[in-house]
């Protein structure tokens, strides 16, 4: 007997009630027709959009707003920090670099954890981690106690990152997956460019203590949203197995016709790993794309996070205002919420390696061009506009493209520890930028040098295209190199 005749068919006893059609495609009956098995992926993927992944896309997007307040916050309080403390310019490097050290530590240890103990739990404990250590910012009296409580601080915003891509990822229609990740980490740069606005309008007034009451608050704020409102990865309660009763109740939120009894079976085809699963990123034919995506990740954090740490104080030094240099910076994060949009159009209709290679090129142009008019005020907010387009709205995309290499039991860890080995990178440029500009160099000769790393991440985004290409005509020699959604001949993307 079928599966459409065993549900259609009302005169015999069935455990699945309320049928609806996409029940009759996804219900599968066994050879006692009394239990069901409902392949949960082909569920979620075939959904249309609809109010639930609204509510998870923005409780995941409200985490990101907090990881881009507080990590830029920190580059808005630099000039006043500085002018309270005596500080010498780039001095504050190191302080740069232990909030950058914690964000790598915390996504190489919290995403492969989310991955075993599920996303939810370990999301929640990395924003409240993440308010401990944004208030405990304001109580700072040194150099070194700055420096831990920013370690702090990393710890749980880089949890919280790849936790939160790889839970968007999860939850998206298959045909939307890319959009909505790009979608939801435009919370990131959104709330980069609400600290600049905080930083413009509170600063001058209250100190710089009072970007991190604002910041504390927000995580303390979001932390109970978490709680109440989101669901854990459906994906990750299949694998675990006896978690019936709980993919029933969030199927019935994601589609409300959905009605299982039970009996009914969820099932999953994809792999669970038994071991480490960080070891699982290197097998498969997954080593050469895992390397070069880290190299990707590391040249585009690089640039970011010394653009995103020093860009107010060389515009200050440049002689402008300090409240000008904020919403100059803003500008920069604006940019890449505009870009991030523009970015998953165009991968859907050029192909993810042609937008990501064109578009660190064109970073590399934009970066060279703000230390040429960092003076000028008409010129240099247009200019970091379009830095950002480039190199924040290239980051965002590069982060929908990790969440699709790899399936759902080191989804997690492959989107954190792309991420954490990229935060060496993060960890690299902010004390890059402090040792160039304490050693007297200028802000051209510094944002020239910044230009390098965008050319070797579009030489690495061209290498992991040919690498792609190469592979996937060993298994269908119809494949294009730059097609986003044939990414399966490479073995990363498992079922997902």
């Amino acid at each position: 007997m079928t599966a459409d005749r065993s549900i259609s068919d009302r005169s015999r006893p069935s455990k699945l009630m309320a049928i609806t059609p996409i029940e009759k495609e996804f219900a599968l009956s066994r050879s006692d027709v009394r239990r069901s098995s409902v392949d949960v992926p082909l569920i979620i993927g075939r959904q249309p959009f609809g109010p639930f992944h609204v509510r998870v896309t923005l409780l995941c997007a409200a985490a990101l707003f907090i990881d881009g307040f507080d990590v830029q916050a920190i580059g808005y309080a630099a000039p006043r920090l500085s002018e309270d403390w005596h500080l010498a310019p780039g001095a504050l490097g190191g302080v740069f670099g232990a909030g950058v050290l914690g964000l790598m530590i915390g996504a190489l240890i919290f995403s492969p954890l989310a991955d075993r103990r599920g996303r939810r739990p370990i999301l929640i404990l990395c924003v409240l981690l993440s308010a401990v250590g944004t208030l405990m910012t304001t109580a700072a009296t040194s150099m070194t106690g700055l420096a831990a409580v920013r370690f702090v601080t990393g710890l749980g915003l880089g949890g919280a990152m790849p936790i939160s891509i790889a839970l968007i990822s999860e939850y998206s229609p298959d045909n939307l997956r890319a959009r909505m990740i790009v979608v939801g980490f435009c919370g990131y740069p959104l709330g980069s460019a609400c600290a600049g606005l905080v930083a413009a309008t509170f600063v001058h007034s209250f100190g710089w203590q009072s970007l991190f009451y604002f910041g504390g608050a927000l995580s303390l704020l979001v932390a109970p949203l978490l709680v109440i409102a989101l669901p854990e990865s459906l994906r990750i309660l299949t694998l675990k197995g006896g978690k019936s009763r709980q993919i029933r109740r969030i199927l019935h939120q994601l589609d409300p016709a959905h009605r299982f009894d039970e009996t009914a079976e969820f099932i999953t085809h994809e792999e669970k790993s038994p071991g480490f699963s960080v070891l699982y990123l290197f097998r498969g034919g997954r080593l050469p794309a895992t390397l070069l995506l880290w190299i990707v990740f590391l040249a585009s954090l690089l640039d970011l996070f010394l653009i995103n740490n020093w860009l107010p104080t060389m515009i200050r030094s440049a002689g402008l205002p300090l409240q000008t240099a904020a919403i100059a910076t803003a500008f920069f994060q604006i940019g890449g919420i505009v870009g991030a949009l523009t970015f998953g159009w165009l991968i859907d209709r050029f192909g993810v390696y042609r937008v990501m290679s064109m578009g660190n090129v064109l970073a590399a142009i934009f970066i060279s061009s703000i230390g040429l008019v960092s003076g000028v005020v008409w010129a240099l907010i247009p200019f970091v506009f379009c830095a950002g387009f480039c190199v924040v709205g290239g980051q965002i995309s590069l982060n929908a493209l990790a969440s699709r290499f790899y399936p759902t039991h080191m989804r997690s860890t492959g989107v954190g520890w792309a991420l954490g080995m990229g935060r060496i990178g993060s960890f690299a440029g902010p004390v890059i930028g402090g040792y160039l500009l304490s050693r007297q160099w200028g802000t051209a000769a510094i944002l020239f040098s910044a230009a390098i790393p965008a050319l070797a991440g579009a030489a690495a985004v061209v290498c992991l295209s040919l690498f792609h290409h190469l592979t996937s005509q060993e298994t269908d020699p119809t494949s294009r190199p730059d097609d986003f959604k044939r990414a399966k001949p490479l073995k990363i993307g498992g079922s997902a």
